[in-house]
């Protein structure tokens, strides 16, 4: 391949932390592959491996190695074809396989999104309500979702990683947006023809349940405001409780690693 490589920008997360959302709006700019959750890197570096390992076979270790480039030449000829400089996968599954995928593709950039527990706990509890059974039946495996995910932030090399609130977001999209597009465009990311339309659509697990987004549409133009990360007033004093022992070791690591990231903890509307 003698044209220059596309270079890639993971979007990774815990589910439900807006990593759909701001991968979207990255893959608005017109020089920029959407491969949506394209699951190529964790299938080559997870899914197999495991495989593997509960099945022994011959030159498994040479079948992995070339998956995982084919992976990557997939993206780079699909971002090559559409004459695209960049690609962007906003797979949250990514997070998991971090360390092999900033290994093996140095030029990637991340951005990660950090949410509060108790935002992405109330929206795996929807998704699981929706018929996503991987999103966990009981409060305690949602938090243990949240830290396996954000326990692996120590593989992402944090000189090419942009830590992004959902939280602030949501509290001040612009301001948050105006930050992360200064970064980016340090990084020489493309900036031209960036939409914040991405942020009108809603990406709930169902069409039935329309949340509220920070883009609203007026008179053609899209415009930015405030709205709640979480439902305060059904995140009680139990729910705090059954989850913050699970969920601080990752905290803690989001907050050495990515200060300012992570929102502080929501307020306890009942004593229950």
């Amino acid at each position: 391949m003698r044209h220059q490589l596309a270079r890639p920008i993971f979007v990774v997360g815990s589910p439900r932390s807006g990593t759909t959302v701001v991968g979207r709006y990255l893959a608005s700019s017109k020089s920029v592959l959407d491969l949506g959750e394209y699951r190529g890197f964790f299938l080559a570096y997870k899914v197999v491996p495991e495989f593997f390992e509960r099945v022994p076979a011959p030159f498994q270790a040479q079948y992995i190695r070339k998956l995982a480039d084919f992976t990557r030449r997939v993206a780079e000829e699909q971002a090559h074809v559409r004459r695209s400089s960049w690609y962007c996968d906003h797979t949250p599954l990514n997070l998991l396989v971090a360390r092999e995928i900033a290994r093996d593709v140095p030029r990637a950039l991340f951005i990660l999104m950090v949410r509060h527990h108790a935002g992405v706990i109330q929206s795996l509890a929807r998704s699981y309500r929706d018929g996503f059974e991987w999103a966990g039946d009981t409060l305690r495996k949602r938090a243990e979702i949240y830290r396996q995910f954000y326990s692996n932030v120590t593989a992402l090399p944090t000189l090419r990683t942009i830590a992004v609130s959902y939280d602030g977001l949501c509290s001040a999209p612009t301001e948050t947006l105006n930050i992360l597009e200064r970064r980016l465009a340090s990084f020489g990311f493309p900036m031209e023809g960036l939409s914040r339309r991405a942020f009108v659509e809603s990406h709930a697990t169902s069409t039935r349940d329309r949340r509220a987004t920070i883009g609203v549409v007026t008179r053609d133009a899209v415009h930015l405001r405030a709205i709640a990360s979480f439902d305060a007033a059904r995140w009680t004093r139990r729910h705090q409780r059954m989850t913050e022992e699970i969920i601080a070791p990752a905290q803690m690591l989001i907050l050495r690693l990515f200060p300012g990231a992570l929102e502080s903890s929501p307020p306890v509307h009942s004593p229950v």
